[in-house]
């Protein structure tokens, strides 16, 4: 699979292909300002399964899915000289050329550069690495696909991947590699996206779903680890209704938060009707266990006057003002999969709704000096990673 970026790459020095992509965000670092996204993308295909190339006939940066070395670093119990070797094989095997206009070598000083950032990268990566993160493939152990724990602590068998495309959405932020998902999910994400497509709701953009095998992430979330969450972000954009958008704007566009600048009232120049009728038609998938959105957003469907018979499922949490985030329950049959505890009676638009504007809620969690223990996994995942 192959995406065009929408920029020529250009005063890029030429990159000596004995190198990694790891090595090339170096001389990368050094351009000017109207290249800052492609800076921003090397830096993050370091870390993900995506390596751009330059298309010596147009000009522009293809991008390319393949196994990238630092995915190949195995987890933080490794030194440095293990994941300098893990990552020699790869420096040849996979590797791309940047180009400038004027053809010029790279100098001696983007040469040593390159060769300390590879360094420095091998090195972060010995103690920072999560083997769940570095995982490109998904695995099945059994016959089925299953949720194996929690949805704050488990892993997913049998995982598959979202096309980046579809009708009536479109996956943002391709780079981060977290595309996969229960069947389950994949299929509620391609009904939903009809859904609204049919109601002329507009085109959904969609967040992070999982890793490959699920399991922790590096960054961004808690949940998201059994194959069953995904975000959807509340932007509803017009040029995605008449385009596919290119890797770039996947990359750098932002969710807009649908809440007037620091304050808790929504802003009706960003949320609308049909903002309303998404978590309307996700609500009523019988599959959907709660979604969750900022509260201010749950205020505001419940001072509409709607059917309310949907709205015990639109949970209010902190955040969540730029997507919404929906969880499904485990799935029919899968014994290994623990569900969250039920939802309370009512549709949620009482005192416990009022209670989030409250100044407990509002109050700054207090920082605590030894992190929390991450979940311990069941004995499973062991397995599923090992596959």
């Amino acid at each position: 699979m192959q995406l065009i970026q929408d920029y020529p790459v250009i005063n890029i020095p030429l990159i000596l292909s004995v190198f990694s992509p790891a090595y090339s965000a170096a001389a990368i670092a050094r351009s000017n300002a109207a290249e800052k996204p492609l800076r921003q993308h090397v830096m993050a295909y370091a870390f993900s399964g995506w390596s751009p190339s330059l298309s010596q006939k147009t000009g522009f940066t293809t991008i390319t899915r393949h196994p990238n070395p630092l995915r190949s670093i195995n987890s933080n119990k490794h030194s440095i000289w293990h994941n300098l070797n893990r990552l020699l094989p790869y420096i040849n095997q996979y590797k791309y050329t940047l180009q400038n206009s004027s053809g010029n070598d790279m100098s001696k000083t983007t040469l040593w550069r390159g060769i300390i950032t590879l360094l420095l990268l091998a090195f972060y990566s010995s103690s920072q690495a999560n083997p769940w993160a570095m995982v490109t493939e998904p695995v099945q152990i059994g016959p089925v696909a299953q949720s194996i724990g929690t949805y704050n602590g488990g892993c997913l068998s049998g995982a598959v991947s979202l096309p980046p495309n579809g009708t009536g959405y479109q996956v943002m932020r391709l780079s981060r590699h977290r595309v996969y998902g229960h069947p389950d999910l994949k299929r509620f994400i391609e009904q939903l996206g009809r859904t609204t497509a049919t109601q002329g709701l507009g085109v959904l953009l969609i967040g992070d779903m999982g890793q490959p095998r699920g399991g922790p992430t590096l960054n961004g979330h808690r949940s998201h680890q059994t194959g069953l969450d995904v975000d959807i972000w509340f932007l509803l954009s017009k040029q995605a209704e008449n385009r596919v958008l290119s890797f770039n704007e996947r990359e750098t566009w932002s969710a807009s938060s649908v809440l007037v600048s620091g304050s808790e009232n929504i802003d009706y120049a960003q949320w609308s009707l049909a903002h309303e009728k998404v978590l309307e038609a996700a609500a009523r998938m019988p599959e959907v266990d709660r979604i969750f959105v900022n509260p201010s957003v749950k205020r505001e469907l419940c001072m509409r006057k709607i059917s309310h018979d949907w709205l015990r499922k639109i949970r209010p949490w902190w955040k969540h003002d730029d997507h919404f985030h929906v969880r499904l329950k485990c799935p029919a049959g899968d014994n290994r999969c623990i569900g969250q505890e039920p939802l309370p009676q009512g549709d949620g638009c009482d005192a416990g709704l009022a209670w989030w504007f409250s100044a407990e809620a509002k109050k700054p969690a207090t920082k605590k000096t030894v992190p929390d223990k991450a979940p311990e996994l069941p004995a499973l995942c062991a397995a599923v990673l090992r596959e």
